[in-house]
């Protein structure tokens, strides 16, 4: 009996100790249903997400930023714990109270090791079940680097239209500890827009 409790014990530290937010709990609420009759969620579904401590109160504007004159243009940062991947920054964007994006940050100050790009689409697959559809459908860019780099995402969740990802490496300046991975998710491809993932050679 003694050996039992000890052995369930161990299984439920394991269990606990990967327990946090996922890709797809994030991309769950940011998805539409396939038959919506509107282009977006509003910013209040991200109430029903657990585990997300606000470092801002309420949405923030930012009229005139991220390329924007909208003064309905808003930003909510946060810090999650995402499965496999730890503590992280995040974010959500949008305008006019529709949640449109969102991004995640592993910074190397905070302590994380810049991801693997050759580890892209196993990261991202890690963050959601198989019922999803995960295509690549931009690999790297000329102008990448031995070790920065990004990939492009579409990812369909049952019975809702499809959002886009994109995972990247920016290694950062001559400073230690500036380089950082990002992951943002959309309901648009930005990666024909040049102020978006685009590929700039």
């Amino acid at each position: 009996m003694k050996k039992f409790n000890v052995l369930f014990a161990l299984l439920l530290f394991s269990q606990n100790a990967i327990c946090g937010i996922t890709l797809e709990t994030l991309a769950s609420a940011l998805s539409i249903p396939n038959n919506a009759p509107y282009s977006a969620n509003g910013m209040e579904v991200m109430d029903d997400v657990k585990g997300i401590k606000w470092e801002d109160k309420d949405v923030v504007y930012i009229k005139g930023g991220t390329g924007s004159a909208d003064p309905t243009a808003f930003n909510r940062s946060g810090i999650i714990t995402l499965e496999h991947l730890g503590k992280v920054e995040f974010v959500i964007s949008g305008n006019n109270g529709r949640f449109l994006e969102f991004s995640i940050y592993l910074n190397e100050y905070d302590g994380h090791k810049l991801l693997k790009k050759d580890k892209f689409t196993s990261i991202i697959s890690a963050q959601f079940r198989k019922t999803a559809t995960i295509k690549n459908i931009r690999g790297g860019c000329p102008s990448d680097g031995a070790i920065s780099g990004s990939a492009v995402y579409e990812v369909t969740l049952p019975n809702k239209k499809p959002i886009f990802i994109e995972i990247l490496i920016d290694v950062g300046g001559n400073a230690p500890n500036s380089g950082m991975s990002v992951i943002e998710a959309a309901l648009e491809n930005k990666d024909h827009i040049v102020d978006g993932w685009k590929c700039i050679d």
